[in-house]
């Protein structure tokens, strides 16, 4: 397999419980290759993570060499990841053998908001699909599947600490998009699934980058119940008020309402 080729893969990422996988879902049923070694299904996420295992090894691997794991609250610590540079080409032929050496291809991945320069680096070619979702939203999310209780068995400060991860993932988000708007596409969930008007957009620059010959349904490809609306939690709200960079949230809904016009 040559190096030199053009290989341009879609990174498909967000805050973790942030309907990532549903648009991961819709993506593949539509066409886009997403490797042959997926994650399973779990109780968690019943309709499966569409996360291929060597992603996520490649990653874990990062977060571990940079003593980091997946709950980063603070956004300083961004800095302590810092990928071995000197394996750009190693890792770029990893990823390209795990999805048989296709021009077009795709992950999903939370973690890879963690690392968007380093894989820009490895992929120059690389175009990025960005998902969020209301920040109280996700934090209830997080502490009703347990991941908080490590931190905390106070049901404030499980929300807290869960607000604060997610405020640093919406941050790295919003830096890079603000600064590679070119090669990016954001998308609010479940705002936008049933946004026929953005829909269209995401699919025409889906089309022109070279991902997809025909629409992507994202309605019809997840389960409603899933993204049934509801409001944030009295308490969540509270602590998002007092603890949380609002400023984040209501930016990055501002450029998915302007980036594809």
């Amino acid at each position: 397999m040559k190096n030199d080729q053009t290989y341009t893969p879609l990174i498909i990422t967000g805050m973790h419980r942030s309907n990532t996988s549903l648009v991961a879902k819709s993506l593949l049923s539509s066409g886009l290759h997403m490797g042959d070694n997926l994650l399973p299904a779990s109780p968690h996420n019943k309709e499966g993570y569409f996360e291929d295992k060597t992603i996520i090894d490649i990653e874990d691997e990062w977060l571990k060499k940079s003593d980091q794991y997946w709950y980063i609250s603070d956004f300083d610590q961004l800095k302590a990841i810092q990928p071995d540079k000197g394996q750009i080409s190693s890792t770029r032929q990893k990823v390209l053998d795990a999805f048989d050496g296709k021009s077009f291809f795709g992950w999903k991945s939370p973690r890879s908001i963690l690392f968007l320069d380093y894989w820009l680096k490895v992929f120059p070619e690389a175009k990025f699909f960005f998902i969020f979702r209301h920040p109280c939203l996700v934090s209830e999310s997080l502490v009703k599947r347990g991941d908080m209780w490590k931190f905390s068995k106070l049901h404030p400060m499980q929300l807290k600490k869960a607000l604060k991860i997610c405020e640093v993932y919406n941050r790295a988000m919003l830096d890079f998009f603000e600064n590679h708007e070119e090669i990016s596409l954001i998308f609010e969930s479940p705002v936008d699934i049933d946004n026929t008007s953005k829909q269209g957009r995401i699919n025409e620059k889906l089309r022109n980058w070279g991902f997809m010959d025909g629409p992507v349904d994202f309605e019809s490809n997840v389960n409603p119940k899933l993204l049934r609306s509801k409001a944030p939690g009295i308490l969540s709200n509270l602590v998002y008020k007092s603890s949380c960079d609002r400023q984040i949230y209501d930016r990055l809904k501002k450029l998915s309402s302007d980036s594809l016009l």
